[in-house]
């Protein structure tokens, strides 16, 4: 299996279904596949009717080579979400403690579905520290995010389509991570996120391609009544 496809189900729409079939059709015609059956996995698609969801998603996670999650308000409030960021930012690890450097092509690969701003001093550095967009992606999709081109600008879309698979192709070409053994049970995973008193709310012009560096402002407005009333 190629990508784990991690996204909140309350996001899940037809054009998020839709951008789905894209990704993976473009994944598969560039590493010539002959169907898409080992491409990726979405668990509401792939578990049979009378099995436990949760074990046929650990093995997905334990055996796909990319992780691709889908950045929106909803995903981070969403503790099953965290669980399955913790599972492959495990197996990141297993990678480094045995070649003692990290991948040179990051294997988490974030898409912007639905713009945000997080208060960052509560979020994992796991996710601060990833690069959320790159250049060649443009403006509209960092402000505005995936779900608003593949509505209404479907060539800037096709180009993003074709960029992120020139990702995933390339990072799992170039490493292969080893499989993660001997887990616990999905519900008895500690969720990286949502943290204690996550504050998280729309904000069209704060994810950067860049690191923040330096200190952090709040703004705070103060309401008072006048003395005669």
């Amino acid at each position: 299996m190629i990508f784990f496809f991690s996204y909140a189900k309350a996001d899940r729409n037809p054009y998020l279904d839709q951008f789905y079939e894209d990704i993976v059709e473009s994944v598969r015609s560039k590493l010539g596949l002959n169907n898409k059956e080992h491409v990726a996995f979405r668990d509401e698609e792939k578990i049979e009717p009378g099995k436990l969801w949760s074990e046929e998603l650990i093995k997905a996670l334990c055996e796909c080579q990319i992780f691709l999650y889908l950045h929106s308000p909803t995903y981070f409030k969403r503790p099953s979400c965290g669980r399955e960021f913790v599972i492959f930012k495990n197996r990141l690890e297993e990678h480094l403690k045995q070649f003692k450097e990290p991948p040179k092509i990051s294997l988490i690969q974030p898409v912007i579905w639905i713009p945000t701003k997080y208060n960052f001093s509560i979020l994992p550095k796991e996710i601060i520290d990833l690069q959320f967009t790159h250049g060649e992606y443009g403006d509209t999709y960092k402000n505005e995010g995936l779900q608003y081109l593949i509505k209404v600008e479907r060539k800037k879309y096709e180009k993003i389509i074709n960029q992120l698979s020139k990702r995933i192709c390339s990072a799992t070409e170039s490493v292969k991570l080893p499989k993660l053994q001997d887990i616990i049970k999905f519900e008895q995973i500690k969720p990286l996120f949502p943290t204690n008193n996550e504050e998280v709310y729309f904000l069209r012009d704060n994810i950067t391609s860049e690191k923040t560096v330096g200190p952090r402002y709040a703004q705070f407005l103060f309401v008072a009544a006048h003395p005669k009333s």
